[in-house]
């Protein structure tokens, strides 16, 4: 039984209780009447740290053992090239992507309506609004907004800190050796299908859909989104980009409060990824 079902056996239709609870509750979520109650905040943040930690382990075995498979079926050791090849990293990243699934996978079982929870909803009107300024958002950040933040404030502290000195070029460097990667029709379409479309939309449904939206009902929208930024960030392993990944994440953490959908977050972030790979291609 529902929460709203039993709400209702219990009050009068129409009742003044039942609308307060309506009102109270607006996100309630759904049940099946013979599954345990809706899962706890702590549960879920398990559920995401284990499914994390899991999918970073499942990728390091994975980069250790495939070449023994790969060397199995072919007869030969592998080639340094095929390593460091774009397929490759496509392969490794397969187990990170499951990760990230898995946590919704854990909703469904548990008869919870995920596409409520992470907040993929289409409205007729708002969703093609939702798409127009997630992109502008996406390709402003990369031309303006980050190098910006990385001129005035990023390069200077690093650079009177550190006696090594870093630009621009340091920056992309970690983005450029992907792109270079890339040499035949094969490769730019496994390219783009990794970072402009599967590496956004489960990112922004695992870290601002399931992570966030968990962390707002402990704490404060905004305390949610700064604490869900920085684990995004951290997530990529990338120690200059750490700041630009944080703006990124607090901006699409804000669209995601705003709109209450995911689909502005997911065009940001993939319109941020896609001027990346396409300026340096």
């Amino acid at each position: 039984m529902t929460i709203h079902a039993r709400i209702m056996r219990e009050s009068p239709k129409g009742s003044r209780h039942h609308c307060e609870h309506r009102e109270q509750n607006p996100n309630h979520h759904k049940q099946n009447p013979s599954t345990a109650e809706w899962p706890t905040v702590s549960r879920r943040l398990k559920w995401a740290a284990q499914s994390w930690s899991i999918s970073i382990l499942g990728a390091v075995i994975l980069s250790l053992i495939l070449p023994l498979i790969v060397s199995q079926f072919t007869g030969a050791a592998v080639e340094p090239e095929t390593v460091d090849s774009i397929e490759w990293s496509f392969v490794l990243q397969i187990p990170v992507w499951l990760g990230m699934l898995s946590p919704l996978i854990l909703l469904k079982i548990n008869k919870v309506d995920w596409r409520e929870h992470v907040g993929l909803r289409v409205h007729a009107i708002r969703s093609p609004l939702d798409v127009g300024v997630g992109i502008a958002t996406g390709v402003a950040l990369q031309m303006w907004v980050i190098p910006l933040a990385y001129e005035l404030v990023v390069f200077r502290v690093v650079n009177a800190l550190s006696a090594t000195q870093v630009d621009s070029d340091d920056l992309q460097r970690h983005a450029q050796q992907l792109v270079d990667k890339v040499q035949t029709p094969v490769q730019v379409f496994a390219l783009l299908l990794m970072a402009v479309l599967i590496a956004p939309v489960l990112e922004e449904m695992f870290y601002r859909g399931f992570i966030q939206k968990t962390l707002e009902e402990r704490f404060t929208p905004a305390i949610a989104v700064m604490i869900t930024a920085p684990i995004f960030a951290l997530a990529h392993f990338q120690v200059l980009q750490f700041p630009g990944l944080v703006i990124v994440g607090v901006v699409c953490g804000l669209m995601l409060q705003y709109t209450k959908r995911i689909g502005m977050a997911i065009c940001c972030h993939m319109s941020f990824n896609a001027y990346a790979v396409i300026h340096l291609l």
